[in-house]
């Protein structure tokens, strides 16, 4: 009698235990929110977000459209020295912006090699978009070769955040030749004939990059 009971115990432990685990499969996941309230609840991105509230890009976040924000960790900030307080509002925005892609995209939907992607960043004549060099090799995907994708795709309502651990700055047509695949021939000739200095300062340029197969050619 007194194994019938043990086993019976144990069959309604067992089927206890069963529907505990339907009850936790049945729960559903978080609902989804703004790219700027996903930052906010994540906690790794406290000085992002007091940037994008002091300059109203929070709002443009939390609003509607399609966003990539690769966005620079407290850490990142950090590492950075960078003093906001010494920033005006107008470099902060335009700092912050270069961050930002207008379009949503997955770390899968990112291709192999390099892409040179437009920001919402704006400079120069026309506002012109600025670019960002992202690489991606294999599973690992940098940014202009010096930031790195430490967690991919936090996924918003509106968009995409990566976690990036350096904050970026917006890049000269000499940083682009020199850290781009298939333009180290330019950059050395670059160098050879002291245009270095040109091609890095605030003056509106042009440049038809030939690549190495043309230099070779």
């Amino acid at each position: 009698m007194f194994k019938l009971s043990y086993g019976w115990t144990a069959i309604l432990l067992l089927l206890v235990l069963g529907f505990a685990s339907c009850e936790d499969d049945d729960v559903d996941p978080p609902a989804l929110v703004s790219i700027t309230e996903t930052a906010v609840a994540d906690g790794r991105f406290t000085t992002l977000v007091s940037a994008l509230q002091r300059t109203g890009l929070d709002a443009t976040l939390a609003g509607t459209g399609d966003f990539t924000v690769f966005a620079p960790t407290d850490d990142a900030f950090a590492a950075a020295g960078i003093d906001l307080s010494a920033v005006s509002d107008t470099d902060l925005t335009n700092l912050l912006l270069y961050h930002v892609l207008g379009v949503s995209v997955t770390a899968g939907e990112i291709v192999d090699g390099d892409t040179f992607a437009s920001t919402a960043g704006t400079y120069g004549p026309g506002d012109s978009a600025l670019s960002m060099l992202i690489n991606k090799t294999g599973s690992a995907v940098s940014i202009n070769s010096d930031a790195t994708v430490v967690v991919a795709d936090i996924a918003a309502t509106n968009g995409i955040i990566h976690a990036i651990d350096k904050v970026l700055a917006p890049q000269t047509i000499v940083d682009f030749a020199t850290k781009a695949a298939g333009t180290s021939e330019l950059a050395g000739a670059l160098v050879a004939a002291d245009l270095v200095g040109a091609l890095s300062g605030t003056d509106p340029l042009t440049v038809f990059a030939p690549v190495n197969s043309a230099f070779t050619a």
